[in-house]
Formats: structure tokens, sequence, C-alpha cells
């Protein structure tokens, strides 16, 4: 088996179990295995930037082409996409989706305004906020992706369940209230 092979099953073995860290955040009631999840999800995040740092040298050196899946993450990480493929990853800006992106901001901020610094669950809510602007700052620069919606449609389902926990509403209703 090639270097290039070990890295694509690393990364994607990575992403799985990313994938299942996202279940448990959603799936779980307590505060404190969330926060445990996403510790875990951010170390893989760092374990499969660091795999395709030197998987994306490894293609750059060869001249060898990118696995279509591995390209979909590499989009997660805009410097790295920059580096490998500056002038391909450059899309076009999609008015509607500037105009989504607009209306999770409010939203994240509306229920960020809302919970008191000090509730048990405001880090949790500013970890998700986090994640949510990482995620719109590469929809925005580089172009959405089905990697980036997907992590997106998870954030916001973390924060629907965090507003519905903590206010008894979701987010959008919460946004309407005063």
């Amino acid at each position: 088996m090639s270097r290039k092979d070990d890295l694509e099953g690393h990364i994607r073995q990575s992403y799985a179990i990313v994938r299942d860290y996202e279940r448990l955040l959603q799936l779980s009631e307590r505060p404190e295995e969330k926060l445990r999840a996403d510790h875990h999800i951010a170390q893989q995040w760092r374990l499969i930037r660091t795999y395709l740092e030197e998987y994306l040298a490894l293609c750059r050196h060869f001249e060898l082409p990118l696995s279509s899946d591995l390209n979909e993450l590499v989009q997660r990480f805009p410097d790295l996409a920059a580096q490998f493929m500056p002038g391909a990853l450059r899309a076009e800006r999609d008015d509607s989706l500037i105009s989504d992106l607009g209306w999770h901001e409010r939203r994240v901020q509306r229920l960020l305004a809302k919970l008191d610094k000090e509730h048990s669950r405001y880090l949790e809510a500013l970890t998700l906020q986090t994640r949510m602007q990482d995620n719109q700052t590469a929809a925005r620069v580089y172009g959405d992706t089905e990697i980036l919606r997907h992590d997106r449609a998870q954030i916001i389902r973390a924060l629907n369940t965090l507003s519905l926990e903590v206010f008894g509403m979701n987010l959008a209703e919460l946004a309407q209230s005063s």
C-alpha cells in the first residue's frame, strides 16, 4: 500500500469518527458528554488537517489527482484549498447562500444575547457559534460544498436543541420573541 493510500485511509477513518461524535452530540442529553464529543471532534479535525497537509504535498509533488471525497474535506480548510488549487476554488458568490448564512448568524447572536454568560450551556453555545462562523467563512470564500452543508445542518440541529432545552423554543421562534 502506498503512502497516498495510507493517508487517504487515515483521513476517511478520522472523518468517520467525526460523524460518529456528531451523532452523539445530537442524541446526548448530558452537557458534559456533549463537551467531550466537541473535544474529540476538534481533535479529529486537527488530525485530518495534518494528514491532508501531507496528502496535498504528496499529490502536488507527484502531480497525483485528489480523491473527490477528500477534495470536499480540503474545502473545510480554506488555506489548504487555496494552496493546492488557488484558482479553481474561487466560486461565484451566490446571493441566496449569503442571505441564508446571514439568517443563521442573526439567530445564533440572538441565542447568545438571551443566554446568561453564567449559564451552564453558555460555553456550548459559544463553541457552536465558532463552528458556525468557520463553516460560513469557508462557504462564502470558497463556495458551498456537500460537507459544509452537512456540517452546517449538524450545527443548526445542535443550536436548535440547545435553544429548545434552555428556552422552550427553536432558534426561529427565539429570534422572533422580544
